[in-house]
């Protein structure tokens, strides 16, 4: 779910996918489909452009057997964003969905939970990108919030807390039931974020999209808006259907030890350290086991 219309998102979808040998769309839309909010195309915003390359590729290079909508909302007010939330979430065989957009935490908050609910759906947001902060959705009980790390090889894969993810104690929202018992958490309130993946941009990955409002090219683009489509195109892969968010989120918590556990480094004065953290949740995936 993403703002604005991607006038050449099939285009540059296809030149990503043909560089790296993965199923392109052919115009039946078994590949990628876009759906608007309403019956005709929002308008254009580079910038939100480039966003949606970003979530659109990376699902894909994830998982390249998945079909994929990009559903646009027409603007970036909440109203929008979450009216294309249902959207997605009424869209045939849809199983994950994924939001790179986040907002401050606000006192109603939990008054939109309900727009993370739906039947063998799970939700995924972005922790956001600046060191500790709070971020909604993702801080919602009933979204799985990803955090990003910064991930290098140096003789062997070396992963640590990327200095800019978004974490920590909610202001406004109790602590779920899942995270209850769990090492490392922190008072009574949602701790987020709950799981993490590469997110740094000196350690990003390519991404092939506009880089103004006339032309295309390749880019290297990082943030919890890479890690978020990555988490969540694992999770499809795993072919475990949510029943609920707090059945997915369960499932998290119970399998740490499928998680890689990250520890080092820090965000916005959350230490990174073994066990669960208000910077990288429990960890990276291993693979699809921990869903």
């Amino acid at each position: 779910v993403d703002a604005y219309h991607y006038k050449n998102a099939v285009r540059d979808f296809n030149i990503f996918s043909a560089q790296y040998g993965l199923p392109q769309e052919t115009g039946s839309g078994a590949v990628l489909q876009i759906v608007y909010q309403g019956t005709k195309a929002p308008a254009v915003n580079t910038g939100w452009n480039q966003e949606e390359a970003l979530d659109i590729e990376w699902a894909h290079a994830v998982a390249p057997g998945a079909k994929i909508y990009l559903v646009e909302a027409n603007s970036t007010s909440l109203n929008d964003l979450l009216a294309c939330v249902s959207k997605a979430s009424g869209l045939a065989k849809v199983r994950a969905i994924s939001m790179s957009w986040a907002s401050g935490e606000f006192s109603s908050e939990a008054n939109f939970d309900s727009y993370f609910t739906h039947p063998n759906v799970a939700f995924f947001g972005s922790s956001g990108d600046t060191g500790g902060a709070r971020e909604w959705p993702a801080m919602s009980k009933n979204v799985i919030a990803v955090g990003g790390t910064s991930l290098r090889n140096s003789g062997g894969w070396l992963e640590s807390a990327w200095s800019g993810t978004g974490g920590g104690v909610s202001a406004y929202l109790a602590l779920p039931t899942y995270q209850s018992g769990v090492p490392g958490m922190s008072g009574s309130k949602r701790n987020a974020p709950d799981v993490s993946a590469v997110a740094d941009p000196y350690t990003g990955c390519a991404v092939y999209g506009p880089v103004n409002s006339s032309s295309s090219g390749w880019m290297v683009f990082g943030g919890t808006s890479l890690s978020c489509p990555i988490v969540a195109a694992i999770f499809d892969l795993s072919g475990h259907v949510a029943s609920s968010s707090f059945d997915e989120h369960s499932r998290i918590y119970s399998n740490r030890a499928m998680f890689h556990d990250v520890s080092g480094g820090s965000a916005g004065g959350n230490p990174c350290v073994e066990g669960f953290d208000r910077c990288t949740g429990v960890g990276s995936p291993w693979g699809t086991a921990g869903f």
